[in-house]
């Protein structure tokens, strides 16, 4: 029976491979930061640990880069935008493993098509949303304009022809699409 590392009996690989590839820090760092903490792991452990699970740690940094760069895409964008973008991670990613199964024998196969029915009426209520969203401003802007003339009609023309030339010019911006 294989003996397991230090590294794997304590689960420090994700740590061992954030501090690497995140913080940047080095091997002789990493290990003095362990011991620190009460593991006792050597560099030459954590160097180990690191090459013999390097798939490990590129997945790692891939997740890493893709969750920043997410974070940085999606910081202005509405809620429904950020929704929209999971679940079309989600879909690539169910993509990805549906395009990898080499045959179809499943213990249960309706769980992988109950998922991607799942992703495919989420986006459906991801869009139906936003037109009830993209509905609700033109009506609001019409109560407004509306509102506006009754008030301004009387009391200043010359400020309500200002005014419903200002609402006409208003536009509610799309934000970018992530498909």
């Amino acid at each position: 029976m294989a003996r397991r590392s230090k590294v794997d009996l304590h689960g420090l690989l994700e740590r061992i491979v954030e501090l690497f590839e995140r913080d940047k820090m080095p091997i002789t760092d990493i290990a003095l930061t362990l011991q620190g903490e009460g593991y006792d792991i050597s560099r030459s452990a954590i160097h180990r640990s690191l090459k013999k699970n390097e798939d490990v740690a590129v997945n790692f940094k891939r997740a890493l880069d893709e969750s920043r760069m997410l974070l940085e895409e999606i910081k202005d964008n509405p809620g429904t935008d950020i929704l929209e973008l999971t679940h079309q991670m989600l879909a690539q990613k169910l993509s990805e493993y549906v395009r990898e199964i080499d045959n179809l024998d499943f213990e249960d196969p309706t769980k992988l098509f109950n998922a991607v029915a799942s992703i495919s009426h989420a986006q459906v209520g991801i869009g139906r949303l936003k037109m009830e969203f993209q509905a609700g401003v033109s009506a609001a802007k019409k109560a407004l304009e509306a509102e506006l003339k009754r008030i301004l009609m009387e009391e200043s023309p010359a400020v309500l022809l200002a005014v419903l030339d200002a609402i006409e010019r208003v536009e509610v911006k799309k934000s970018r699409s992530y498909k």
